[in-house]
């Protein structure tokens, strides 16, 4: 996920579309819990509206 957030040049993007990122080809990757996903340090999961997730980098 943070290869893909780095490659994008934003260093944030909704969680679905970096999930479904053609960059992650050949793996298939799950929606992460807010809590492994942040254990990291790199990246941090937010709301965004009522039904948008959001990666982040930190």
């Amino acid at each position: 996920m943070e290869a893909t957030l780095r490659a994008g040049g934003s260093g944030m993007l909704p969680l679905r579309q970096v999930l479904a990122s053609p960059a992650l080809f050949p793996f298939s990757l799950v929606s992460p819990s807010q809590r492994s996903l942040e254990s990291g340090g790199r990246l941090a999961l937010y709301k965004q509206g009522l039904d948008e997730d959001m990666v982040m980098l930190v």
